[in-house]
């Protein structure tokens, strides 16, 4: 995958420097795509061995799916793309029609999204999901058409395995925003992170080695493969405990999450710098603000504040576009609302609880099915 990110770059690079794609590596594509689909399977999974030769079952949907889509747009063009989002969404023109009557050619000063799950489909592996080429095209036509800021915004880490290791947007179109906004790389690629005190990342670091000794460990090494994996992020870890295809067992992983938070004892005994919240597959470990009575994590509401106020951006009375697909995203929301900005909003979800919530807060929202029918519209927003 890392040296599909390169010849993704390079096809990148070529479209926008010649107006057009080369297909001159499209057999390199092929080459990819099939060494991938001969990885063995057991029924719908490929089998993969660990470190120390433990066998473990994962998915390759989102790796194959994009080399496909990367085929499809390099060979092909849009319209042949655009047909295979239909068939993964049935609702995808019905979605589209209405969407481009959402945006009704209002003209956005700011856009704010998330990653995963919204303006790219979800990965098994984090370092994997490297972005397609198409997709990549698609966001720098969009990018074109923000008349001040885009920003992509993820919980995911910046560097050391983060987002700028996945990504093949070519450098200045975006704000590209890590560990939920605490860190950052301006249009000029100027590094950007709100400063930690000295205690509070000992207290990470010493739990960050904790961790890697944990997973040098055989009996829990399958936990470096699976999900995320083990991610240092800015001012927070994230760490896998089981994965969408359940590849550990329940007992395993509990035994897991206990020994995970034995260390997070160890290094943090009053619980005055961590806050541990499990999401049932991954271990999300932040630094806490105010007290131990009364903690709050860090959220993607904060690093857009962060960001604004770094940059010195203005939203007052400017419209601001924010995309995402959790409940980890409304508060960006809520942010950009108190920071006097007119908000709309484009949620990739089909959870009646989120979309209500949403629409709880902010008014000027719209929804779609899949992150691919997201892309495709905003990419019909921005050439029409």
């Amino acid at each position: 995958m890392e040296v599909l990110k390169d010849l993704r770059v390079k096809a990148v690079s070529e479209y926008f420097n010649q107006n057009k794609l080369s297909y001159s590596e499209i057999e390199t594509f092929k080459a990819v795509l099939s060494k991938l689909e001969s990885i063995p399977k057991v029924e719908n999974s490929f089998v993969l061995r660990t470190d120390n030769a433990e066998p473990i079952e994962i998915e390759l949907d989102y790796e194959i799916n994009e080399l496909i889509k990367d085929q499809l747009f390099l060979q092909k063009g849009f319209k042949d793309l655009e047909e295979h989002f239909e068939t993964q969404n049935s609702s995808y023109k019905t979605e589209i029609s209405a969407g481009l009557h959402f945006l009704n050619s209002v003209e956005f000063d700011y856009l704010f999204t998330d990653r995963d799950g919204t303006i790219s489909n979800y990965c098994g592996r984090y370092l994997s999901s490297v972005q397609g080429v198409g997709n990549a095209i698609m966001l720098s036509e969009l990018s074109k058409m923000i008349k001040e800021q885009s920003v992509i915004l993820t919980a995911a880490p910046l560097l050391k395995g983060g987002i700028q290791d996945v990504l093949v947007q070519p450098q200045g179109q975006f704000v590209i925003a890590g560990s939920k906004g605490r860190e950052f790389f301006d249009s000029k690629g100027v590094y950007h992170s709100l400063p930690i005190e000295k205690e509070q990342q000992r207290v990470l670091d010493d739990l960050y080695n904790q961790l890697v000794e944990l997973l040098d460990k055989n009996e829990y090494s399958i936990f470096r493969y699976i999900g995320s994996g083990l991610q240092q992020k800015f001012g927070e870890i994230g760490l896998a405990r089981q994965d969408k295809n359940l590849s550990v067992s329940s007992q395993k992983s509990l035994d897991f999450k206990n020994e995970v938070l034995n260390c997070v004892m160890n290094v943090d005994p009053k619980g005055d710098f961590l806050v541990l919240d499990d999401t049932g597959k991954d271990l999300e470990i932040n630094l806490s603000f105010g007290n131990s009575q009364n903690a709050k994590e860090f959220n993607k509401g904060d690093g857009l504040d962060f960001i604004v106020k770094s940059l010195h951006l203005d939203l007052k009375r400017k419209k601001v576009l924010i995309c995402g697909d959790t409940f980890s995203d409304v508060s960006m929301l809520s942010k950009a609302q108190e920071l006097d900005a007119e908000v709309f909003s484009i949620f990739v979800t089909k959870d009646k609880a989120l979309k209500k919530k949403v629409k709880s807060v902010c008014s000027n929202s719209f929804f779609v099915a899949t992150p691919d029918t997201l892309v495709a519209l905003l990419y019909k927003y921005a050439i029409l």
